[in-house]
């Protein structure tokens, strides 16, 4: 299993395309500001997370050209 943190661009809060927040902050998070999570159990199978959301995705081979892709998200945008 590999796992590392990494800062985001300065000024980024979220992996989004223009570094905004995609949804509230997940858990019991206080600040939005705080990087990026990633784990990889290689060669199918990684997750990354930062304060809004996180997302898995799991790789299968089901064939020679082909590949089963599940890919789960959780952004906490049914908090109330």
């Amino acid at each position: 299993m590999i796992y590392y943190y990494n800062n985001m661009v300065q000024g980024w809060v979220s992996e989004s395309l223009d570094g905004k927040p995609v949804a509230p902050l997940m858990g019991q998070l206080k600040h939005v500001d705080m990087g990026t999570c990633r784990v990889h159990t290689l060669p199918n199978f990684w997750v990354h997370m930062s304060s809004d959301y996180a997302c898995s995705t799991h790789l299968v081979p089901i064939s020679v050209a082909h590949t089963k892709a599940q890919v789960y998200i959780n952004d906490n945008n049914n908090k109330k």
